[in-house]
């Protein structure tokens, strides 16, 4: 990802923290953090990574439900409200991570790898599956549907943000390839305009 993009999403994201961190979950996100939990809950593990983990709001609970939340985001302004409801949180890229090899047993991706140029994602995915233990879980979801890609405005011109969308067979053949195993998937449609492509994940070792 050039820096452009990671400087167009970061100016993003703090203007719209505000926002973000009043609003209320729709329906369907409430239903995937809950497969993540019941996944991560089935096999006795606890510690996982949230990236791209905004103000918070599914890692404080995930942590009310017994999990150990670790989360990262690019947008300072998400992580100062991640560590006021007392989380651990670092400002990082998720491109790079300062994190030792198989460190988590979890990993939670929500909406947040959309922003990813179909180029690096093997590159992002490589680097998720690196700080997961042999025996960890990962939930990746995303918007998805035709393959596009590009910088749109959105929000009501706050600003612009780049946007990759990848079909749900071709995501998961990318999965695949880049070692990981398919525990659960599924395409849901909350809205008219657009779908969303989820995966639960093993790591193929």
């Amino acid at each position: 990802m050039n820096m452009d993009i990671k400087k167009q999403l970061v100016e993003f994201y703090e203007k719209n923290a505000d926002f973000r961190e009043n609003s209320q979950k729709s329906w369907w996100k409430i239903m995937m953090r809950d497969r993540f939990l019941f996944h991560m809950k089935e096999r006795g593990l606890t510690s996982y990574l949230e990236i791209g983990a905004g103000t918070g709001q599914d890692s404080v609970y995930f942590k009310e439900n017994g999990l150990k939340p670790t989360c990262i985001d690019l947008s300072p302004r998400h992580v100062g409200f991640c560590l006021e409801k007392g989380l651990e949180a670092r400002v990082m890229d998720f491109y790079e991570m300062d994190f030792k090899d198989g460190m988590f047993q979890g990993l939670f991706a929500m909406n947040c790898l959309l922003h990813v140029p179909f180029d690096d994602l093997g590159k992002v995915l490589g680097e998720l599956r690196r700080i997961m233990t042999r025996d960890g879980i990962a939930f990746i979801g995303n918007y998805g549907g035709r393959d596009t890609e590009g910088v749109i405005e959105t929000s009501k011109g706050i600003g612009y943000r780049f946007f990759s969308s990848m079909g749900y067979n071709k995501y998961k053949e990318k999965l695949i390839e880049s070692g990981f195993y398919i525990l659960e998937s599924g395409m849901l449609e909350p809205s008219e305009e657009r779908s969303f492509n989820y995966f639960i994940l093993g790591k193929i070792t």
